[in-house]
């Protein structure tokens, strides 16, 4: 519950992350699996502390296998990737370290 409650307070702030890593696909036109697959991990992945980037990632590729369409997980772990990089760029640029 508190997922669907985070995701639901933040989601145009998580809709816009994955406009930003799905250039080619307006939020509103994907498939609706794929969208709340990405908005559940992308929630976690930003807002949660208690969950590794890549357990987020490999729980929403696994949801993508078994809800969505053929070519969704590999989507899925494309866009949720390119998001775990930059976090982790992010990271290391106020860190200071590279």
């Amino acid at each position: 519950m508190e997922l669907t409650e985070g995701v639901r307070e933040r989601r145009s702030e998580i809709d816009q992350r994955i406009q930003e890593f799905a250039p080619a696909w307006p939020v509103r036109q994907l498939p609706a699996v794929e969208r709340n697959i990405l908005r559940l991990a992308l929630y976690e992945m930003h807002y949660r502390t208690d969950t590794p980037h890549k357990v987020a990632i490999n729980e929403a590729v696994e949801l993508a296998k078994v809800f969505g369409a053929e070519t969704s997980p590999k989507f899925v772990n494309g866009v949720l990737g390119s998001a775990m990089d930059q976090m982790e760029n992010e990271r290391c640029e106020v860190g200071g370290t590279e």
